[in-house]
């Protein structure tokens, strides 16, 4: 019988908890209110119902076939939620708020019941307690971005209370154990390693218990009910990781992930690393990013941690040991590969584990539970702990300050930025259309994208995945299905991203099986990384797709204030391109198969040259089945580059080439996207002339500023000869200090040195030191971009270093500030940098070699919806700079040619070609802003106002002569500038006819008016004002016609006019054979061949073209002049049966020999048989699917099978009936179970002091060892001795409150030095001096274990009567 004092206590304290559970909803439905937000995953509010039919499938076909990622996990209980919502008609923001809400009253009434459970607190101070969890700073930064991950938190507390009870006498330890699995179930299986990691709570707790029956029956009990409730998820974990490409070597690296993971940000709940970083330069997790680096909240958040600690060592605690073991080993598993001064000896080698072999484990921060549940339940316990007259001042000192912390709830939001009320409606009528008309080809979308992030929002997954029924991909952050796959996807986006588009590119998405590309010119324009549209449209224009349909409004900058920077013109949002015959899903191809050494991306540039036109099968490497193909037919390419690709990024992301012994600069498992298959033909860099060039940093390396990053910027350009090219430091930490050092091949005696500093990169050099072996001189040089002569120490040196010590002015941030050297010239020292390209050492016979040219390089104009647009903003030099050089081994010495493209590249050059005798009118310029054609003079006088000539920024004067090929009279210019927001300033112009003069300012209205003059030539100056820019669209004179350049007239050269190539050092004629004069002054490439054979010698073969040549080379073939076409291939498609993710069967319709090919990712599972005969897989192309088909085919079915896929259904199905199991289990119930309970386990002081060791060298080295056993053991020393007042002053608890608050100071006072650029001292404060400050509380929490425990646990009335009881 409930009395009414009991009832009232109840109705109080479930009002207060309904209370505070309203709170938080208001907090959920606060967020972006009527907006959806980028939470977990776009497909639950949108269309949940089809993500989880495609989960119950292991292979899809999107991305071109790859095992999905964990779908399966968002079966239970994210899944129904969210059908049951949208079978509601729920607006998808109210689904996504009430989601967010129910995981945070979750996490709210677990903590309270927990604490109530356990005795801790009493009902007012449980209630900080819940909200100090649900809230923490762990939980603000993935309710509103990632709340699958902290679900498990958020649970945690469930499963422990049936295990808090089930250890009582009288309890069932059978159902406690169902009980408390059966909360493990609602944690779902989207984030394993969230899931495994709370795990250890429960387990901590049940081993902390004393040794007995019961904790033996509940034990054991608990592990086989777990993993029952695990099986689930578990089962098809394994199974995914047996058999799908791992990408976790290709996303954030251990460094990453343990830089922040401090003991001050472990012990305050700020150790994820993703709240520190910004994107684009803004916070990419708001709250998170507040906590984690706003000084006053890192002091805030560090002192109501150490209000938890201090509660957790009070003497009476009840389960104290058990708390303050799962902080302690809490803090240590965070603070594991945490590199610092303070830390484990062993920090590195971990570290390297989280790369490697605990991998999984890397995003270490998800075992935040650990430190956060006790520290809550601590939260909890000190007011209750205190002296009665002071509970209530520290109940309220403890609200205000969590309350505090919860500010960036409402100050930043708990929302990712880019919220959005829906998927715009175009974005579903272009689905629709697709899903109409795709049929089995592949959508590519394009331009790539990181993450999802559009102009109307960003839902960071891509909203084609809920929409499109259809076969799709695209390139995004995560590498999906392959490595060769990813590699070729990633060199068709740097084509589309750099305008190359292509006949080659077309060839090579047809043999894809791309059937449309989808254009998307409402991508965010801060995150495409130099993917404008206008590029995007140049690459689609020159590959010849075909614009079927458009979607959306027109998106883009209607106007702009600067020609040279209107990048974002305008275009519809959404574009639907056709490529033409696209193979197939399935077929076969008949045919003698190539054999290509190198990458995937090798495709493009063999179809650029004509070399893959009819779909032939290629085998790459040494996949099986590459080694018996025959010599002549094996192609010998460049494009497997050692180098170090960030992974972060998606184009422009890789190192220059790195020589065999260069060391990579970013620490990872992995440097670039590879298969053991291809490594023995990788090409490295080799030096000549020098043993070495590095440097302190380069905007080369994968480790600058991604925005400035440049291959063309490697250290090697400052020694390459070439003024056009520079080293250029990495952008990070400023001039000073950075160097360029030289190694020599052998000692030399130097005079001087000849230096050249690069111009406006950041502050001008004033002073630098030079250093050989003898030595070092620091000596002030000028400010100026020309060569200039510097000391040297005197003697013989093997190497030469130049290091920046002082600049003319200092930059307000470092950070962006460059330092350059244009070129350096040491006496006697002439270096050269070339590819090695191995060759196939068992082939006996020559191979054709292809080599890719300009790699990484981007040109500096490109044409727009309105105008061709200029600038060196847009151009990338590439490593190879202006020049080519490669290293060709051949097994033996034969006659070859050469055939290739290039781009002519020299404005003088450009004039000279597009210069017809008897075309008029002749058009020259002084100067070009880029070396393009589009930027030349004819662009000004050709009638067309989309083109424009931009001058020479540097051109004082800058003159355009227009030869009329006649004399003609006239007596007016008009001059039109392209059209800006502000308008054309005005600007002086000198008119030089013949002997006469006519000079003025052009008027508004364009048209410069003068005394008639008759002349055959007008030389036209412009005389701008300083910071003017001369940029002409188009020049109108009466009676006079524009320039006319014959487009559509070949390009044809004689002998020696091409490009100057040599080899070995012999030249070898060229000429120009293919290609317009459109091609021509649009910068698109000409085809070139040699003009007669040559010797290609036995051994070693360099093949150059000097950097001083007019043309730049895209790609050259090195191949025997007698070789005969291959016999023609032929695909033929099969007759489809049965298609699905797990089982396909078709007839072939063909009997010939050759190979079944599937446009899908190569994946060693896939079983194929043709009747009752076991076919033999083998990959194409690097990443394509295939098997080898004998003669007679058409005659027996063809049966595809996928085991994989029969095993994942049964475990999702053995998962499902382990469950209901588990509910039967929980729900039968028994007559009391008489044994004894499980009480704490107290904890010896030989444990104590051991741990304290362990605890100690584990999370501080030698300074962990010291100050954590010597905390300990003068705390537990003095209380020997309770008469000192010492002892009573150092055992106080509030002293661990006091420590972890001046960690959490010096860490603000880090952050803030941070924040004026004062990198050392940041670094010593906010992590050397925090961390020595938090390992006393360490050890204080370790000498908290000795202290005397509670004897037993309340019983179960007793403990509801305490908890109506008030502070």
């Amino acid at each position: 019988m409930i009395v009414p004092e009991q009832a009232g206590s109840r109705f109080r304290r479930r009002s207060r908890l309904l209370a505070a559970c309203l709170a938080l909803v208001v907090i959920a439905f606060s967020v972006a209110p009527e907006r959806i937000i980028s939470e977990t995953k776009l497909d639950m509010p949108i269309s949940p119902w089809s993500f989880l039919t495609r989960a119950l499938t292991l292979w899809d076909g999107t991305h071109f076939g790859y095992i999905q990622n964990q779908a399966y996990g968002y079966l239970f209980p994210m899944g129904p939620f969210y059908v049951a919502g949208t079978e509601l008609g729920l607006p998808p923001w109210v689904l996504q708020r009430l989601w967010m809400a129910l995981v945070l009253c979750a996490a709210f009434l677990g903590l309270v019941l927990l604490a109530d459970a356990l005795g801790i607190g009493t009902a007012n101070t449980r209630v900080i307690a819940g909200f100090a969890y649900a809230l923490a700073p762990h939980a603000q930064a993935l309710i509103g971005v990632n709340s699958s991950e902290f679900l498990p938190s958020a649970l945690v507390p469930w499963m422990l209370i049936p295990l808090v009870r089930g250890a009582r006498e009288g309890a069932s330890p059978r159902r406690a154990a169902a009980l408390s699995a059966l909360a493990f179930v609602f944690c779902g299986g989207v984030n394993a390693t969230a899931e495994l990691a709370v795990l250890l709570i429960p387990f901590l707790y049940l081993i902390t218990r004393r040794r007995g029956p019961r904790r033996n029956r509940l034990l054991l009990w608990w592990l086989g009910c777990t993993a029952a409730a695990s099986f689930w998820w578990l089962a098809p974990l394994a199974i995914m990781g047996w058999h799908a490409f791992s990408f976790m070597p290709y996303t954030e690296n251990a460094a990453a992930t343990t830089g922040v993971t401090s003991l001050t940000n472990t012990l305050r709940g700020a150790a994820n690393w993703i709240g520190y970083l910004p994107i684009d330069g803004l916070p990419w997790w708001p709250a998170a990013y507040e906590h984690s680096v706003r000084p006053w909240l890192v002091v805030l958040t560090a002192l109501v941690a150490g209000l938890g600690l201090v509660g957790l060592v009070r003497r009476d605690l009840p389960e104290r040991a058990f708390l303050i073991l799962l902080v302690l080993a809490g803090t240590a598993i965070m603070v594991t590969g945490h590199l610092s001064v303070v830390a484990n000896p062993l920090a590195g080698n971990l570290r390297d584990l989280f790369d490697g072999t605990l991998a999984v484990f890397r995003n270490i921060h998800k075992f935040d539970a650990l430190v956060r549940l006790p520290v809550a339940l601590g939260l909890a316990y000190l007011p209750v702990s205190a002296v009665p007259r002071f509970r209530a001042p520290i109940a309220a000192t403890s609200s205000v300050l969590l309350g505090v912390t919860f500010l960036p709830i409402a100050t930043a939001g708990l929302a990712a930025r880019g919220s959005y009320q829906e998927i715009p409606g175009y974005w579903r009528e272009a689905a629709t259309w697709l899903n109409q008309n795709a049929g089995d080809s592949m959508v590519l979308a394009q331009p790539g994208a990181r993450w999802g992030e559009y102009l109307w929002g960003r839902p960071m997954d891509e909203p084609l995945q809920p929409l499109l029924k259809v076969r799709w991909a695209s390139r995004m952050i995560v590498p999906w299905g392959s490595a060769g796959l990813t590699r070729l996807l990633d060199a068709i986006d740097q084509r589309f991203a750099t305008g190359q588009g292509s006949a080659g590119l077309a060839e090579v998405l047809r043999r894809m099986g791309v059937g449309y590309v989808l254009v998307r010119n409402d991508l965010d324009k801060f995150s495409i990384r130099g993917a404008w549209p206008p590029r995007v449209h140049e690459a689609v224009a020159e590959a010849g797709l075909t614009l079927v349909k458009g979607f959306g409004p027109v998106v883009g900058d209607p106007k702009t204030a600067n020609a040279t920077t209107w990048f974002n013109q305008p275009y519809q949002a959404l574009e639907v391109y056709r490529v033409d015959r696209p193979a197939p899903l399935a077929a076969t191809l008949t045919g003698d198969p190539l054999r290509v050494t190198g990458g995937p991306e090798a495709l493009l540039t063999l179809a650029d040259l004509g070399l893959l036109t009819d779909g032939r099968p290629v085998l790459l490497g040494d996949d099986p089945g590459a080694a018996s193909v025959p010599g002549s037919r094996t192609v010998v390419t460049d494009t497997l580059r050692r180098r170090e690709v960030a992974f972060s990024e998606l184009r422009f992301a890789s190192s220059p080439t790195l020589t065999a012994s260069e060391e990579f600069r970013r620490p990872a498992a992995e440097h670039d996207l590879r298969d053991p298959g291809w490594d023995s033909f990788t090409s490295p860099a080799r030096l000549a002339g020098i043993k070495a060039i590095t440097a302190s940093s380069s905007a080369s390396d994968v480790t600058a500023l991604p925005d400035t990053r440049d291959t063309g910027n490697l250290p090697f350009a400052a020694v390459d000869g070439d003024a056009r090219t520079s080293w250029r430091s990495g952008g990070w930490d400023g001039a000073v200090g950075e160097w360029l050092q030289v190694d020599l091949v052998r000692k030399l005696a130097i005079p001087q040195l000849a230096v050249a500093f690069t111009q406006f990169v950041g502050p001008a050099v004033t002073e630098i030191e030079v250093e050989t072996s003898t030595g070092k001189v620091r000596q002030t040089v000028k400010n100026t971009g020309a060569v200039q002569l510097v000391h040297i120490p005197p003697g013989v040196t093997d190497r030469v270093r130049i290091t920046v010590t002082r600049v003319a002015w200092r930059p307000k941030s470092n950070v962006g500030s460059r330092v350059g050297i244009t070129e350096l010239a040491i006496p006697g020292v002439v270096p050269g940098r070339t590819v090695l390209v191995p060759g196939v050492a068992a082939n006996r016979v020559i191979p054709t070699y292809v080599l890719g040219g300009s790699t990484g390089a981007a040109p500096g104009c490109m044409q727009g919806s309105f105008i061709w647009t200029c600038s060196g903003q847009l151009q990338l030099r590439g490593e190879d700079g202006f020049g080519f050089d490669r290293t060709v081994t051949s097994p033996a010495s034969a006659p070859r040619e050469a055939v290739g493209q290039a781009v002519l590249t020299d404005p003088h050059a450009i004039e000279t070609a597009t210069t017809f005798p008897n075309i008029h009118p002749h058009v020259s310029a002084s100067s070009t802003l880029i070396d393009h054609p589009a930027a030349g003079g004819l662009s000004a006088f050709d009638g067309n106002p989309k083109t424009i000539w931009y001058a020479g920024a540097f051109d004082a004067k800058p003159t355009l002569t227009i030869d009329f090929g006649e004399r003609r009279k006239i007596d007016q210019i008009a001059i039109e500038y392209p059209e800006t927001i502000t308008g054309a300033a005005p600007m002086q112009l000198l008119v030089w006819a013949d002997k006469a003069l006519r000079g003025g300012y052009v008027p508004a209205d364009g048209v410069f008016r003068f005394e008639p003059v008759t002349t055959r030539k007008v030389v036209l100056q412009f005389l701008p004002r300083r910071s003017q820019a001369v940029h002409i669209a188009d020049i109108r004179i009466p009676g006079v016609s524009p320039a006319g350049v014959p487009g559509s007239f070949p390009v044809r050269t004689i002998c020696g006019v091409g490009p100057a190539l040599s080899v070995n050092g012999y030249p070898v004629q060229t000429r120009i054979v293919g290609g317009t004069v459109a091609d021509l002054i649009s910068g698109r490439p000409l085809t070139f061949a040699s003009c007669e054979r040559w010797m290609l010698a036995a051994g070693e073969n360099r093949v150059r073209v000097a950097a001083r040549d007019s043309y730049r080379i895209l790609s050259m073939a090195i191949r025997d002049p007698l070789d005969r076409p291959l016999p023609p291939v032929t695909a033929t498609p099969v007759v489809t049966e049965k298609w699905t993710g797990g089982e396909r069967t078709f007839w072939p319709r063909t009997d010939e020999p050759g190979y079944l090919v599937v446009n899908e990712n190569f994946n060693g599972a896939w079983r194929a048989r043709l009747g009752d005969t076991e076919l033999t897989a083998v990959r194409l192309d690097g990443w394509r699917q295939a098997w080898i088909l004998p003669p007679g085919a058409s005659e027996h079915r063809v049966t595809l099978e996928y085991p994989p896929q029969t095993s994942y259904r049964a475990a999702l199905v053995t998962g499902f009936l382990m469950v209901m199991l588990l509910v039967a289990l929980a729900r039968w119930r028994r007559a009391a179970v008489a044994i004894p309970a499980a009480l704490p386990a107290g904890v010896s002081a030989r444990a104590a002091a051991g741990l304290a060791i362990v605890v100690g060298i584990w999370t501080g080295g030698l300074f962990g060892l010291l100050l954590v056993l010597g905390t300990y053991a003068l705390v537990v020393g003095l209380r020997r001795v309770p008469s000192l007042r010492a002892a009573r002053a150092v055992d106080l608890p509030v002293l661990v409150a006091v420590f972890l608050g001046l960690a959490g100071l010096s860490a603000a006072l880090g952050h803030y030095l941070a924040g004026l650029g004062q990198e050392a001292a940041a670094g010593v404060l906010g992590d050397v001096v925090a961390q020595l400050l938090c390992l006393p509380v360490l050890g204080r929490l370790v000498a908290g274990l000795l202290e005397p425990v509670q004897p037993a646990v309340p019983e179960l009335e007793a403990v509801h009567v305490m908890a109506g009881a008030r502070i």
